[in-house]
């Protein structure tokens, strides 16, 4: 069975926004998350949904809000397969995007000072031991050689939002996907991450950074 293109994906995706009254600008590449940070400790699903709610925080606001705020949940709630269809969505949504803003930012700090490294070799500058030693660190993450600064800039590099969300529902059903469930893991991305243990990943952030690098 041939695999669903990254262009289906992204199909995909502007038809779960559109049908959530989401304006697909709110999740281009550069989707904003704002302070206070803040981490959800609640354990079902019903309790998260009045979380959000409490601190303002509904889908069909992100546009209007300028971004998503900085509410990180370690575990998917318990209960989250058992709410009406549309709760589910929402709830799903407002759990996975901000860790997708997160990953982003910190992509384009990797990308930001990748690139000042090049500017100073390009003016003849020697590379410091510190930043040989972040290329090393960096490479490993994304697969490829420290001296391959085309690759580097290939892969270093945001996911649009709307594509990493698509991927994340595709892949978890919603959440209710039994990777996701016991396994942190959204996008089943763990039989190729470094960082995955026989029981996944220790929270649902890192396994969103694992697809994002990967």
């Amino acid at each position: 069975m041939q695999k669903p293109s990254l262009s289906t994906f992204a199909v995909f995706a502007a038809m779960i926004v559109a049908a959530l009254f989401v304006a697909l600008p709110a999740l281009a590449d550069g989707i904003s998350y704002k302070l206070p940070v803040k981490r959800a400790t609640v354990d079902t699903a019903a309790k998260l949904a009045d979380y959000f709610a409490d601190a303002d925080y509904t889908v069909a606001g992100i546009e209007q809000a300028g971004g998503v705020p900085r509410i990180f949940v370690r575990h998917l709630p318990e209960g989250i397969g058992s709410l009406p269809s549309g709760d589910k969505e929402r709830l799903f949504i407002r759990i996975l995007l901000p860790m997708i803003a997160k990953g982003n930012h910190i992509i384009l700090q990797q990308r930001e000072r990748l690139l000042g490294i090049l500017r100073q070799r390009a003016a003849g500058w020697l590379t410091t031991g510190n930043d040989r030693y972040w290329l090393s660190q960096v490479a490993q993450v994304y697969r490829t050689s420290p001296d391959d600064f085309h690759t580097l800039l290939r892969r270093v590099d945001v996911v649009p939002a709307s594509l990493a969300l698509a991927q994340g529902i595709e892949a978890s059903a919603w959440g209710v996907a039994g990777p996701a469930q016991s396994q942190n893991d959204l996008f089943g991305s763990q039989a190729t991450a470094d960082d995955a243990s026989d029981a996944g990943y220790p929270t649902l952030m890192r396994g969103v950074l694992a697809y994002m690098y990967t």
